[in-house]
Order: structure tokens, then sequence, then C-alpha cells
């Protein structure tokens, strides 16, 4: 029988980087999660916010990022959500295999249909690559433009400090929560610096400029696509399958009715 002193760690790159020493460093070590973790994130304590349970996985699981193996909770909470992501997943495929199922209900015929997801090959994950990005390694934070029609923006990627914030937001009000992470991370809009901007400043944008900001934050942003097209196989309707709560990769067993 393996237990977790038997098994050999996992290299994984991560899709952006962590930085040690004001340098962006994208090798880590994972290992499986034990029954011991699954305990700990079926806590009501941590269930209660999905980023504790990002929280709960990566303490335990993440062996070492870098060679740096003394990793505290405030390190991922600086660490960028797309890593974090990213190594919920690689936790999640060598812990309970590549294939998640879920049973779903189609928006459109309200027929329940059970979807299977390859990590693998479903969820492609986009790299810290290119001309979007700047790396300020002085301050450790990443940042990207968008510009198109009525924006010109400048935002930093989103990191767990973020994700603690709007993660409680997503299940009362996921347009809020959205919002919320806007706000976050903005550091200019059309010239105009982030604190200088008018309150509620995105409540306050028409609806088409806002799905243009939708569209491109979700572009350029690195880390695994979280929502996986899937067909109903009863009105053919195209859903989108969310995978940004942690819940979906780590479902706790059912307990059977009495």
């Amino acid at each position: 029988m393996s237990t977790a002193s038997t098994v050999s760690p996992v290299s994984v790159k991560l899709p952006c980087g962590f930085f040690i020493d004001k340098k962006l460093v994208k090798d880590a070590q994972i290992t499986p999660m034990t029954g011991a973790v699954r305990k700990m994130i079926a806590s009501p304590k941590v269930r209660q916010n999905p980023a504790s349970i990002v929280d709960t996985l990566l303490s335990s699981c993440v062996v070492s990022i870098g060679g740096q193996s003394r990793l505290r909770n405030a390190d991922f909470m600086r660490m960028f959500l797309a890593d974090r992501d990213f190594l919920m997943i690689e936790i999640r495929k060598i812990s309970l295999g590549d294939t998640v199922t879920a049973t779903l209900q189609c928006d459109s015929c309200k027929e329940k249909l059970d979807v299977k997801i390859n990590l693998d090959r479903d969820v492609p994950v986009k790299s810290l690559e290119g001309e979007d990005f700047q790396i300020d390694a002085e301050s450790e934070i990443v940042t990207f433009k968008i510009k198109r029609e009525g924006i010109d923006a400048r935002f930093r990627l989103p990191i767990g400090e973020d994700q603690h914030y709007v993660a409680p937001l997503f299940r009362k009000n996921p347009i809020d929560a959205n919002y919320a992470l806007y706000e976050r991370c903005l550091l200019e809009w059309n010239g105009t610096p982030a604190g200088e901007c008018e309150p509620r400043l995105f409540e306050n944008l028409l609806l088409p400029t806002l799905n243009i900001l939708d569209e491109e934050f979700a572009r350029v942003l690195p880390g695994p696509d979280m929502r996986v097209p899937a067909d109903c196989p009863y009105c053919q309707n195209e859903i989108t399958v969310g995978m940004e709560s942690s819940d979906f990769l780590f479902q706790l067993p059912k307990r059977e009715k009495t």
C-alpha cells in the first residue's frame, strides 16, 4: 500500500511562474492527495470559500516551487490565479485521473445530462508569453493592456488574494464578483489611474463595452481555460461547463439516503 511518503513527486511547469528573489520560476513539484487532505477539504469551514479549498490542496500537495520547499500560505496568496488553477488541475489528474464526470442540467431543455471532461484534451493551458504581458519583477506583478472600442485599460494579473476576495461573491452574484475582480486588478482606465476613476466604474459602463471587456479579459488571461463547451444530446444546445469551482474537480462522496 502506497502512502504520501513513498510516492515520488511529479514535476510540472507553471504557466506563469512564481517570484523568487525577483525572478519568475516555473518548475514545481506536486504529490497526490491523501485521505487526510480529502478530510480537510470536507470541513465546512474550508468549503465555505472555494479559494480555501485551493489553499488546502496547494499547501498539502505542492512539494516545492523553483527548489523552494518551505512554502507558506502567504506564498500561495501571492501566487498568480492562473498557476493556482493549473496546480489544482494537475493535482486532480495525479490524484483521481484525467477524466471528470458531472451531472448538469441543460439551460434550454432542462434535461439532466452526464458530461465527461478529459482534463488533458479538453482543457487547454495558455502560458505567459508574447507581447501581451509586461513583467515588473521589482513589484512582483505582471500587467497587460486591453485596447479595443471604447477601452484603453491596463490591468495586473489576479493573484490568490483576489480569488479569496471574489470567490464568496460568485455564489451570491457572479456579475458582482466580476466587477470586484476588475476593480482589484485595474491599474489605469483610459489614461486615468485606478485610484482616480469614478466610483462603480464597471457598473456604469454600457453593456456592449462590458461585453468587450469580458471577452478580452478572458482571452488575454493565461492559465487553463476553465470553461469547457459541451453539446446537449437531447436538444443539441451548446452549454458551457464551468470548472471555476474546486467542488467540480474534487467532489466528495455522496451520502446514501436512508
